[in-house]
């Protein structure tokens, strides 16, 4: 299961979860930058963090007339302080909804996956029934041919990594229809049952 999850993950391509990543992303550099802040204001020498402050209550709109310099210095951090614990609590609500998603679009793409293990006829034959599948053709030489548990996101693509990663086999595509031949030398054998069986050698 896990196999195919990590098969899964880099075809999750859902728009929502886009979206709630870079909200989170933004957020992030948001509530960085108002830390930023803050400690500049709190280190700059005086002059400079009178002009910092009060560019800052601007920003924000803050009416300080009549407030001394220290009033308007302890309101601006504790504004810099509320907003940030406010986009805090924002970005963990992001990244709960960006982890809801992701789990649920890769759990979907999951169930979408085809899966195999078996002979190479069998697998042939199950094809056949499904809408839409392609039309595959084997030789008669690896019908017995022992496909070990493969995962992929269509029969197409299963047909297909099975040719991949078996050396001794080819597929040839020609538009719906493909075509498994052996292109390399196969030994057979017999699995616990006796029953015949090819693979590559």
């Amino acid at each position: 299961m896990l196999a195919e999850i990590w098969d899964a993950v880099p075809k999750v391509q859902s728009t929502f979860t886009l979206v709630a990543f870079l909200v989170a992303a933004c957020f992030s550099g948001y509530v960085y930058f108002l830390k930023q802040r803050t400690k500049i204001i709190t280190e700059a020498a005086p002059e400079r963090q009178r002009e910092l402050i009060n560019a800052l209550n601007e920003s924000f709109h803050i009416n300080t007339d009549g407030m001394s310099q220290t009033q308007k210095f302890k309101l601006a951090i504790e504004t810099l302080r509320e907003r940030r614990a406010r986009l805090t609590t924002w970005l963990i609500f992001s990244v709960v909804v960006l982890l809801v998603l992701v789990g649920w679009t890769t759990y979907s793409t999951v169930q979408n996956l085809v899966s195999f293990e078996g002979k190479l006829s069998a697998l042939v034959a199950s094809i056949k029934d499904e809408p839409n599948a392609p039309a595959v053709t084997i030789s008669s030489d690896i019908a017995d041919f022992w496909v070990s548990s493969t995962t992929a996101s269509s029969s197409r693509a299963l047909v297909l990594r099975i040719c991949e990663t078996n050396s001794c086999l080819t597929c040839e595509q020609d538009g719906a229809t493909i075509r498994v031949s052996a292109d390399g030398p196969l030994k057979s054998y017999q699995d616990k049952n006796g029953v015949e069986l090819k693979s590559c050698q």
